[in-house]
Parts: structure tokens; sequence; C-alpha cells
């Protein structure tokens, strides 16, 4: 007798977003329930926000993302909330499902790995499946081992839909899996792909994200928010980032779906006010967006929305403004450089011939928030232009709603064209994500940590809004002293490592590094005493 009471179980862990859900496990769960399967989420990560306690009270901001990075870390979390964690595992003994699944992001993989370790420990027939980005991210790197993450049953590469819904096919019929296109595996301790799944080109039968698992109230914002999405991909070919390897082709809904969408959760979610549209941009595909529009301007819905843009010629007036009366509220415009060559050179090609002045104005003047991305040390970027997006933001003050400066800076995807074809612009063969330098060596962390902090000091000069209000780099210690140790110059590696210790104690990569720092400086000075 089959006493399973569910096909799958998804664990949603921390650290991920308490303003509202996040967005991929309730469109796998509508995805799979559409298909017949059983599904339930469990949402750990707000059981342990809304019981976090003193201790952990600032836990769930970006100070302490790290923190979350780390297994030793997330160990003594749970450690710290044994109670949250057993009582987890007793709702999961009870429920005896097929699956439980995973979604990872580099914030959440650690806790992913500690919860499902000991669900594998309790229920050892229950498969265990990870999916996500982090998993693609750490596939195609070569950061699965079978030692750390053998009790992963399988491991979903790419979008999970259509592989998750034959996978748990072949489960419930108790057949092999590994042959299941679009899925890793362990085999005789070496990981095994199978042939991957070609992508979803159609998105008409995707359904609405379904989000009635959720405790939306108990969200930060009690249900008024709830993310949705139009595209998958982009338009752009940017050589810094891996958005076309890991998405591929970009594909959109038509407006009348997304209208459809939103009309469902308007009635599935009636305290729902607000969208975000978590899209890597609206507007790759404006005739879409026009549709969309006038659908929500002739319906009776009163939602508000907000979504991420690519700044592009099309962005006029009159689009701006269409889109302010179908419920638009914020622009995200991922600028990242106001230098058309800059542009260019990156891979920005639907930026070409824009007038950025010009649309964020509008995009004001329309009644649109508008909030500016940007990045520092670009490849090919020179002072000057570093200059001028400074010049730009000054002068179109009274038309920006929010300066959004990346305190990445500009990191290298590793799947990035950069990163696996540095020659092609100029970037030295020794690539680092962070620490990657240029041919001629104007470009290098420093300069780019330096580019970064005088944007944040003259933002914050002209009381320009900023969601980085701060004039330097709050970890620039750890940052420094990880360049040094990385270009080999371990006493100044060791001086800024050390502030960085004395600042944050809990750090143990910090920590670590600084140790091995002074070894070897001690090991240098024991030599140099060796040969007088």
């Amino acid at each position: 007798m089959d006493n399973h009471t569910k096909d799958i179980l998804f664990i949603v862990s921390p650290k991920c977003d308490v303003l509202s859900p996040p967005m991929s496990v309730p469109c796998l769960t509508a995805y799979l329930r559409k298909k017949g399967h059983d599904v339930e989420v469990f949402d750990l990560n707000l059981v342990c926000y809304l019981n976090r306690g003193e201790k952990y009270k600032e836990y769930w901001t970006v100070k302490f993302q790290e923190f979350w990075m780390r297994a030793d870390s997330v160990e003594e979390y749970f450690g710290d909330n044994a109670n949250l964690v057993i009582d987890l595992i007793y709702k999961i003994s009870v429920k005896k499902p097929r699956a439980v699944g995973f979604t990872n992001w580099f914030t959440n993989f650690e806790s992913n790995m500690y919860i499902a370790r000991r669900i594998k420990s309790i229920l050892p027939e229950t498969r265990i499946i990870f999916g996500g980005p982090e998993i693609w991210m750490r596939l195609n790197s070569g950061r699965l081992t079978d030692e750390q993450h053998s009790f992963i049953d399988a491991f979903v590469v790419g979008e999970g839909e259509e592989t998750l819904d034959e996978l748990l096919a072949l489960i419930k019929k108790g057949e092999d899996i590994s042959g299941c296109p679009g899925i890793a595996y362990f085999h005789d301790k070496n990981i095994s792909s199978v042939p991957g799944r070609r992508r979803i080109m159609e998105l008409t039968h995707l359904p609405a994200p379904d989000y009635t698992d959720f405790d939306l109230k108990s969200y930060e914002a009690n249900g008024k928010i709830i993310n949705a999405y139009f595209s998958r991909g982009c338009v752009n070919k940017c050589i810094y980032c891996d958005e076309r390897t890991l998405w591929g082709v970009f594909r959109t809904k038509s407006g009348a779906q997304v209208f459809n969408e939103v009309r469902e959760m308007s009635d599935k979610y009636p305290q729902m006010v607000h969208i975000y549209f978590n899209d890597s941009l609206v507007n790759g595909n404006i005739r879409a967006l026009k549709e969309f529009c006038h659908l929500m301007i002739a319906s009776s819905l009163k939602i508000e929305w907000e979504v991420n843009a690519i700044i592009r010629k099309e962005m006029d007036p009159g689009l701006l403004e269409l889109m302010r009366e179908a419920g638009c509220r914020r622009l995200i415009y991922g600028v990242e450089s106001t230098s058309q060559s800059v542009l260019a050179n990156v891979g920005k090609v639907f930026s070409r011939g824009a007038d950025m002045d010009k649309i964020v104005r509008d995009t004001s003047n329309a009644g649109i928030e508008a909030f500016l991305n940007f990045m520092f040390g670009l490849p090919g970027e020179t002072d000057a232009d570093a200059l001028e997006n400074i010049d730009f933001v000054i002068r179109n003050k009274d038309y920006i709603h929010t300066v959004v400066p990346t305190f990445a800076l500009c990191n290298l995807s590793p799947f990035s064209d950069a990163y696996l074809n540095p020659g092609k612009y100029g970037i030295k063969k020794k690539v680092d994500i962070c620490y990657w330098e240029s041919d001629d060596g104007t470009n290098n962390f420093p300069v780019r940590l330096a580019r970064f902090e005088r944007f944040c000091r003259e933002v914050n000069k002209h009381k320009i809004n900023t969601s980085y209000p701060h004039d330097e780099l709050m970890d620039r210690d750890k940052k420094l002293g990880f360049y040094y140790c990385y270009i080999r110059e371990f006493e100044k590696a060791a001086e800024y490592l050390s502030r960085a210790v004395e600042k944050e104690p809990w750090d143990s990569a910090a920590a670590n590094t600084l140790k091995v720092c002074r070894h070897i400086l001690a090991q240098n000075l024991s030599h140099m005493f060796s040969t007088v």
C-alpha cells in the first residue's frame, strides 16, 4: 500500500526575501499542480524570520548575507534554533513525501544542504531534489562533489517545470530516474549529466505563480506585494553577465496572458495591490508591453506594478504615459554606465542611440519613479567615464527617485564572455570574478572601489536618494584584504584583514585568511634571518 501523502514537498530555507515570498517555488507549484501532482510547501525561511530572536534580529539584512553562505555559520544558526528544525522534520516525516525539493540561490544553498541532509537521515527512501540557479552555477564550475552532496538524488539543471513533471512521474512509478532529461546525479562517485532538456520556448502554457501555501499576511508587505513575471532572459548581450547562458534566447508572454494572470491573482489574493514583475527587463518586447498596458487601462483592476527595464530609445513620453496609466509606478533601469562607448563595448546593444537624460526625465514627468543601477569599472571604462556618471546623476537629480550603486562594483560571472574570453576585452588572462585586471593595469579592484566610493560620496553630498547611503564600501577592509592576498602582498592583506576581523569577529573567512597571511609573513621573516 502506498503510504505517501504528497508527491513532493518544497522547502524554502533561509535566507530568502521576507518582503514577499520568492517566486520560483510558486511557479513550480502551479505547474506541477496543473499536471496533477500533489504538492505542498513548507516556508521555513518565514518561520525562522518570525522566530529570529534578538541574536539574529538583523540577519535577514544585506549586511549578514555572507553569514548564510558559510556552512559553519548555518550550522551554528540551526544549532541555536534546533526546535524549528525538529518541528520541520517531524512534519515532513508525517507527510512521508516521495520527494523533497529545494530551489537554491547563493544565499540559501548551505541552509538547504543542512536541512536536506537531516531529512535524508530520517527518511532515506525520500528523494532529495536540488534545483535553481545556484545548482546550475555549481555544476558548471565543478563545485558539486560526491563527498559533500551524495545524499542528493537529482539535480535539476535549467528550467524546472517540465523536468520536475517527468521526474515525479518516474518516481511515482518506481522507475529509474537516471535517464530523465534535464537532470544530473551521482554515479560511482562522479557527477553524471543527462542530455539537457530544451528550453520552454512558449510560455503560454505556464500558469500564474501559486502562492496559496504561503502565509502572505506574515510577510513584511502583509500580502500587498506579490511577485510575477513577464518574460525570461534578456535581449542584451552584456559581456559580464550569464543571463544568456542561463536562460538562452529571450522569451516573453503575450500582454494578454500577463493581464489574465494579474486578474487571476487579484481574485485569488484580494489583499494584493502591487506586483513586482521579477524580470530582467519588461521592455524586451514593446508590442507585448503595450498590449498589457491597454488591457489594464480598459479593466477595473487597481493594481500598481514595478519592474526592471533597459534604457532604449523606444521609452518615449507616449509609452511612459501609457505605462503610468496602466499602473506602473516604478522602473528600475539597468543604466550601468552613461558612456555610449562603454555600453557598446560591454554589449548593451539596445541602449544604442538612447538619450538617457531625456528618458529619465520623461519617466519622472510621466509620474513613474526612476531607479537607476550603476556599475563601476566596466571593461573599457575610463576615469572620465566614471566622472560623467556622477555628472549625469547630479544634473538629473530632480528626476531620479533613487540611484542604486552596485556594491559588487563590476564582478564578472564565471560563465560570462568577459570571463571566458578575457583577451577580447583587454582583460588579463588570469581572471578572478572580483579581482580581475585590465591588460594596461588602469582598471583593477582598488580603481573600481575608488570610483564606487567617489560616486557614493557625491550622491550623498548632493542629497540624492540612494540604496547605499554610505561613503565607503561597508566591507572594504575585508575586500581589500582578500585583494592584496590575491596579488600576494601579504603585509597589506594582513593589515586590512586585521581591521575586518576586529569589526566582525564572527567572519571566519576573513579570520582564516588573516591566519594564512600571518603564517606566510612569519615564514618569510624566518627565511630572511636564516640567510643572514
